[in-house]
């Protein structure tokens, strides 16, 4: 797990790295949704699935796309937010960005920096660092 810096984080703010492969042997939602990316034959195929299971169960995911870093995954309430990049390939990956407090708005993230950090590390993970 990787965390902002100290100074950001009083109000709940965590970006994660998951990757699937490594969670085969494991139980719960990311082992389903790594079923999810084993039915798909695409990154939107995905994508979709996702959205259609969340759904069943109640969680509605907006997807949206960054020009710098492609399609997003945003579940999003009153009090928290937590935005998701999905990297499709033989070793599936998302880097997460959960927030809440002041930060549980994309908007204020925005401004406050945190999602540079956020493009940042997925790129950095794109590229394989």
């Amino acid at each position: 797990m990787i965390y902002v810096p100290k100074e950001q984080s009083e109000d709940g703010l965590s970006l994660t790295v998951v990757n699937y492969k490594e969670l085969e042997r494991e139980t719960g939602d990311m082992i389903l949704q790594l079923e999810l990316y084993n039915k798909s034959d695409n990154l939107e195929s995905w994508l979709k699935g996702m959205k259609d299971y969340y759904s069943q169960i109640g969680i509605e995911l907006e997807q949206t796309t960054d020009p710098e870093i492609g399609p997003l995954l945003i579940a999003q309430d009153e009090d928290t937010i937590n935005v998701t990049s999905y990297l499709y390939g033989s070793q599936p990956q998302a880097i997460s960005l959960a927030a809440s407090g002041k930060y549980a708005d994309l908007d204020v993230m925005k401004q406050e920096g945190v999602y540079k950090i956020f493009q940042q590390m997925v790129s950095e993970v794109q590229k394989g660092g």
